[in-house]
């Protein structure tokens, strides 16, 4: 049996954006747990992409790698596994995507995939999706 490694949420705050005023921010508490209790844990890589929902879809940017967590930055919680706080804009989403204010709409869609990478090599990945 492989065992494998995931990103826990334990909170979330902003998960709708207002698409006019691009200070709106999104903080997520994750925690990393795999069958070391998070000793395999190197990094958790964060990609952005937009999915166009208005009807001429005029808008499609490729994905893009935003920030990368490297195990050094997580700290432990009460029960030893690795916690971290990711935090991000309206606007620094945008702007790693090359988007300016009126290039997305509301019932576009931002999607947040995180990958996590292990010690050794293997990477374990999900997709995360905002609604605007």
């Amino acid at each position: 049996v492989e065992r494998g490694a995931i990103v826990r949420t334990i909170s979330s705050e902003g998960l709708s954006w207002n698409v006019v005023d691009d200070t709106e921010t999104l903080t997520l508490r994750l925690e990393a747990q795999d069958e070391a209790d998070g000793e395999l844990l190197k990094e958790v890589r964060f990609y952005v992409d937009l999915v166009d929902n208005t009807p001429d879809s005029t808008v499609d940017p490729a994905e893009v790698l935003f920030q990368t967590i490297p195990a050094s930055e997580w700290e432990g919680d009460v029960w030893g596994l690795p916690r971290t706080t990711f935090t991000t804009t309206l606007a620094d989403v945008a702007a790693v995507l090359g988007l300016s204010l009126g290039e997305y709409n509301c019932g576009d869609q931002f999607n947040i995939r995180l990958e996590l990478e292990l010690t050794d090599g293997r990477v374990w990945t999900n997709t995360f999706k905002l609604q605007n």
